[in-house]
């Protein structure tokens, strides 16, 4: 089974601290913007901003509030093996970006953190809020849960 080496602070990070710890957020917007003419991730995953958006709302969820920080993602590569051009299957083992954090819309960040994730075989840590993707394969839930942990981590270390 695909999955991902995580550290059980990465995945828990939201789930240890109190309500009344956690900084907020208001909104969560994910875009994929590739750089390379041969990336087709797309071709495979056309839904994965949603698929990412609803995975980061769900790890986020007793963060959400209307008065919070504007979190902005951007996914920068989606490739297999370090080739942007993905098998006939769609499998990928290497998903990058950047998040972004935002007191309020289009202002300047207030912090930005590159998430890069590498799956390997191993055991996956226990998160408290999975979130499963109907019809889609293993590797592609894992890694995409993945990324909205990491995201949620870097806006709960910006409250700490």
């Amino acid at each position: 089974m695909l999955s991902l080496r995580m550290t059980a602070a990465v995945c828990c990070a939201a789930a240890a601290a109190t309500a009344q710890d956690l900084p907020m957020i208001a909104r969560v917007d994910v875009e994929t913007t590739f750089t390379g003419a041969d990336a087709n991730a797309l071709d495979f995953w056309p839904e994965i901003d949603r698929h990412l958006t609803d995975a980061i709302l769900a790890a986020a969820d007793p963060m959400l509030s209307e008065s919070g920080y504007v979190v902005d993602v951007e996914i920068a590569e989606i490739s297999m093996d370090g080739l942007a051009t993905l098998p006939d299957s769609g499998a990928f083992n290497h998903l990058e970006g950047w998040v972004h954090v935002r007191d309020v819309e289009d202002a300047a960040p207030i912090e930005s953190a590159r998430i890069v994730l590498d799956a390997q075989s191993s055991v996956i840590a226990e998160t408290p809020r999975f979130y499963i993707i109907p019809g889609r394969p293993d590797f592609y839930i894992v890694l995409v849960n993945a990324f909205a942990a990491r995201v949620v981590e870097e806006v709960v270390e910006l409250g700490a």
